[in-house]
């Protein structure tokens, strides 16, 4: 009687044209790590300029904030180039933060961090996991560099949010086909 010859389980079958198995995947909550990570650097990076005095500009536009939470109006009871959506992004974050120079800079900081999230999500939407990733680490590392101001409570951070998140909806509406996350997206940008 022929001995019957063992079948080689660990071995698997080439599946591609080369003969080799593709790697498998990485796990979608490996990415969502990474990001955890860079948010979590992000805060303590920032968490040690929160009692920075403010520059010029930073103390500007808490001032104008202050004025808004004080029941003037823009363009009226004061004036500033800006458009008047900048006075009331500081007065709300005034209101929930306090007007105090670290309260600005967590409110700002928070801000910075939800930029990151939506850059992640949107990137992912339109290319995958690993090109948010590292979009959104880019993006954490550039915004901290003291040549754009990183450390201060700017307009820029303001726009970059309202740009990015702006950016992630409409990446939203293609991908699920609803109309709604185009108006949202404009009542965003304005």
């Amino acid at each position: 009687m022929a001995k019957k010859k063992k079948k080689n389980t660990f071995v698997q079958k080439p599946i591609n044209k080369k003969g080799t198995t593709p790697p498998k995947p990485i796990p979608a909550y490996v990415y969502y790590a990474g990001l955890a990570l860079v948010v979590l650097l992000v805060f303590i990076i920032r968490s040690n300029f929160f009692d920075l005095p403010f520059e010029r500009d930073e103390g500007d536009y808490s001032y104008l904030g202050q004025l808004v939470l004080d029941g003037k109006t823009p363009y009226l009871d004061f004036y500033e180039q800006k458009p008047p959506g900048l006075f009331y992004s500081y007065a709300m974050i005034q209101a929930i933060f306090g007007s105090s120079v670290k309260g600005l800079h967590i409110g700002f900081t928070l801000i910075n961090i939800i930029s990151i999230v939506f850059l992640f999500l949107f990137v992912k939407n339109i290319l995958d996991d690993l090109s948010g990733l590292a979009a959104a680490t880019a993006y954490a590392l550039l915004s901290m560099t003291p040549h754009l101001m990183g450390f201060a409570v700017q307009a820029e951070h303001l726009i970059a949010f309202g740009t990015i998140a702006a950016l992630w909806m409409i990446s939203m509406g293609f991908k699920t086909d609803k109309w709604w996350w185009f108006l949202l997206a404009g009542l965003e940008l304005g």
